[in-house]
């Protein structure tokens, strides 16, 4: 009896050093491709580009994006890990609970893939935009630039929050109050003047996918 307790401790702790040393490993490996990978999409210049990482230093915050995202995956892994472990000394409700955590975590990745949609779209359409303005030598006022990337953050962030189940009616009711007041705003914008540019503006933006 005293053998068999033994026995099956011994094969546990054992399996226990085997899922550890291979944790170790698939993190090391993760990581190394992750920076491959954010390095290949130039991930830190988008972030720049997109004037978050300015936006974070004059609150005097250094932001590595490609360090904050590389610990998000590295911490799915963790808790795969944990919950793989727990179940290996039949600890069933701590597994349960690390499994709950797993499958919760498809919603911080979605909402991952939000957050990098709309920071590639954004840096983007703000080049375009930029070349665009100076083609036709006209002057935008900084707080105008700053109102659009609070505009487009603002809808980005309600999105995240309700991908992550977070006060999803409220959410919803304020997503779409804020698409409306942006409709309406540039509807008055391009009514009173904007016109023609918006016309350019579009049809350049054609061009370059014909090409």
């Amino acid at each position: 009896m005293v053998f068999e307790i033994f026995e099956n401790f011994l094969y546990q702790g054992v399996w226990a050093i085997f899922l550890i040393l291979l944790f170790v490993l698939v993190i090391k490996f993760v990581k190394k491709i992750l920076f491959q990978f954010f390095e290949k999409i130039k991930l830190k210049s988008i972030f720049k580009l997109s004037g978050l990482e300015d936006a974070f230093l004059s609150l005097g915050l250094k932001f590595d994006i490609q360090k904050i995202i590389t610990e998000i995956v590295r911490f799915f892994f963790v808790l795969l890990f944990l919950m793989i472990l727990f179940e290996t000394f039949h600890l069933q409700k701590v597994s349960e609970f690390f499994e709950f955590l797993v499958k919760y975590y498809l919603n911080i990745f979605l909402a991952l893939l939000v957050f990098l949609g709309v920071l590639y779209f954004f840096a983007f359409s703000k080049k375009i935009v930029l070349i665009s303005l100076e083609k036709e030598k006209i002057s935008v006022s900084p707080l105008f630039g700053k109102g659009i990337t609070f505009f487009v953050w603002t809808l980005t962030i309600l999105a995240i929050l309700y991908q992550l189940n977070i006060l999803k009616d409220l959410i919803l009711i304020l997503f779409a109050g804020l698409v409306a007041l942006g409709v309406i705003s540039f509807g008055i914008a391009f009514g009173l003047g904007g016109k023609e540019l918006a016309q350019k503006f579009l049809k350049e933006i054609q061009e370059k996918f014909k090409q």
